[in-house]
């Protein structure tokens, strides 16, 4: 039997009452907006609980938190508790979801710690037959991530627009559920208008491999069909920019980060351009204009006092020592990585940074030191309850046990990390980590190994 709308809002209702981190208040506005009713409508839905005897409604003049409005019955609670029951019997499929296996629903639940965040995905889950489950996981982390393009830049361009939409909203009322149609794009059929979640759509998208629909968006926002602010401008075209890398077209992304760099006239913005250049360059032979490039972003990020992008120069200055097998360079780097990305509160970037630590000293074979750095990365990541940077430190965990010639305890992260984020990671991540985790077997005198699954 399908959930109902009504069931969906006892069970956010619970959802809410039982979430007890302190300083966190809820508005009634917010709760409508997960389940993409109005604030009407819910109202309708708890006059409907009410007069079935599942909440009390509660009569205040003056309301911090929407969660004093009400007070769920016996009744209530004992029918959350059977809508929960019924949800373990509700799937996610291949057919609907771009899914490789049958998934339950809850296996997502679990995974989301917010409670208007796991009002939305039922809701999701019970309103619209068809949605890319993988595309859906994506957007939503990308939108929280202070360390991505969008949250990074919005806050040293132009202020934020008070009317903009957020992200939950315009997922469902923008139709990326699946292939995004350029056809209907270009229209401005179905697709939301909110440049700053087109944007944040567009990064997920690439952040996915979803190239083709990811340049379609900046295209989108590129035409002169929408008004853009100065930072959204460059950051559609520093996103396209990295793009047309992926795609391997190398001279046409440096040649729009050239022609970006001479129009704008904002130092910080000149400087991220600068990084991004430096970032393409390092996959190619180019490697030390690459690092003469990311030394002069660097520079220009101390001098502006940016913490946050300091620390990612730096991080990204790290790999690209790493590359060129300095790794006494790329240490130092990802040490001063640490520094500024605590000055900059970034959470997330710093398990990243940690990650990329404790990879160096496995390599140098101070396994100790490279466990208590993973330690320290999964702590980030899951103070975030980020499950697929927890996978990022399990596969870690895994080529740590293989230097200790532990290969059954290796095959058991490795087996957690392919697992504990699922869908993610993605076919072609799962064969990469694969392909280098049996390098690294080999190179300690295993031969023959059998992953798990």
């Amino acid at each position: 039997m399908p959930i109902r709308k009504e069931e969906v809002t006892l069970y956010s209702l619970s959802l809410l009452k039982n979430y007890d981190k302190p300083g966190v208040r809820f508005t009634k506005d917010q709760v409508a907006m997960a389940m993409d009713i109005s604030p009407k409508t819910l109202d309708l839905y708890m006059t409907n609980l009410k007069r079935k005897k599942m909440i009390e409604r509660n009569k205040k003049k003056y309301v911090n938190d929407f969660r004093d409005t009400y007070t769920l019955t016996d009744n209530g609670i004992k029918e959350s508790i059977s809508i929960n029951d019924r949800s373990k019997k509700e799937f996610l499929t291949p057919e609907k979801h771009n899914i490789p296996t049958v998934v339950p629903i809850t296996l997502i639940m679990e995974r989301i710690d917010d409670p208007l965040e796991k009002t939305f995905f039922l809701t999701l889950y019970t309103t619209i037959k068809f949605f890319d489950l993988p595309m859906y996981l994506e957007t939503l982390k990308t939108a929280k991530q202070e360390s991505t393009m969008v949250n990074a830049l919005s806050q040293l361009t132009e202020a934020p627009d008070e009317n903009t939409t957020p992200v939950i909203e315009t997922f469902f009322n923008s139709c990326f559920y699946g292939d995004i149609d350029t056809e209907k794009l270009e229209k401005g059929y179905c697709y939301g208008e909110n440049v700053d979640t087109l944007l944040i759509v567009a990064e997920a998208s690439y952040k996915q491999g979803r190239l083709k629909e990811s340049l379609a968006i900046y295209d989108h926002l590129l035409s002169n069909n929408i008004s853009l602010n100065q930072g959204q401008w460059f950051m559609a075209r520093i996103g396209k920019a990295l793009v047309l890398s992926k795609f391997g077209e190398i001279k046409e992304a440096i040649s729009l980060l050239d022609d970006t760099d001479k129009i704008i006239d904002n130092k910080i913005l000149s400087s991220f351009a600068l990084q991004v250049k430096a970032r393409i360059l390092s996959t190619t032979i180019n490697k030390m204009e690459a690092k003469e490039l990311f030394d002069s972003a660097i520079r220009s990020f101390s001098s502006q006092g940016v913490p946050l992008l300091l620390g990612i120069a730096y991080n990204n200055r790290g790999i690209l020592h790493l590359r060129l097998g300095n790794v006494k360079e790329a240490e130092s780097d990802w040490n001063k990585a640490r520094k500024f990305l605590k000055d900059a509160k970034s959470e997330y970037s710093f398990g990243a940074v940690y990650a990329n630590l404790a990879d160096l000293e496995i390599h140098k074979n101070n396994l100790i030191k490279a466990e208590d750095y993973l330690e320290r990365s999964l702590k980030a990541y899951m103070s975030l309850n980020d499950l697929e940077g927890a996978a990022i430190v399990d596969f870690n965990y895994a080529l740590l046990n293989i230097g200790k010639g532990e290969l059954d305890k290796a095959l058991e992260f490795m087996n957690k990390a392919e697992t504990i984020a699922y869908p993610s990671p993605s076919i072609m991540e799962r064969e990469e980590w694969r392909r280098v985790f049996i390098e690294r077997a080999e190179r300690n005198g295993i031969r023959e190994v059998e992953f798990i699954n």
